[in-house]
């Protein structure tokens, strides 16, 4: 029940990094792209994919949604990787979060939400984020200098600085 870091990352990869994958390929595709081109658009979707959940996981879980947040996540059994890191920090984490899994509860959350910071993995979660940035703006690195690619660095850029 409690996930790990690779439930969260095989999650946004076969949920919004899928998605967002797709999109940059299709349009690549729409614009008779190069194999090398759409692979490169592929893999920047992914990563962007996977930022958004991040950015979307941080921004809620920093603020007063942090128990809101959590029951809607334990409800649908969707990993997060603050938890993730969390359980592997202090293992009480794992615990409440499996006790929020079966009794989805604003108390239990609430107090998830505690252990999560006074574990500091929120910090970590945001250093993904930087990482999935950085791979993202990598994996377009190749293709010629634009205003395209430009404002698709522009967006992993500023996504990893939203939380």
């Amino acid at each position: 029940i409690v996930p790990t870091e690779d439930d969260f990352v095989d999650h946004a990869d076969t949920h919004t990094g899928a998605l967002y994958a797709f999109c940059c390929r299709a349009g690549g595709r729409l614009a008779q792209s190069d194999p090398g081109t759409l692979s490169a658009l592929g893999r920047y979707g992914r990563h962007v994919g996977r930022l958004w959940i991040l950015a979307d996981d941080l921004t809620h879980l920093a603020d007063d949604e942090a128990a809101p947040h959590l029951v809607q996540r334990a409800r649908a059994g969707r990993p997060i990787l603050a938890v993730a890191m969390g359980a592997k920090v202090d293992p009480m984490v794992g615990t409440e979060w499996a006790r929020l899994v079966h009794c989805p509860h604003t108390v239990l959350a609430e107090s998830l939400a505690e252990r999560l910071v006074d574990a500091g993995v929120l910090q970590q979660a945001r250093q993904a984020m930087v990482q999935e940035a950085w791979s993202a703006n990598r994996a377009i690195r190749a293709l010629p200098d634009s205003r395209y690619r430009t404002g698709m660095e522009a967006l992993a850029t500023h996504l990893a600085r939203v939380a």
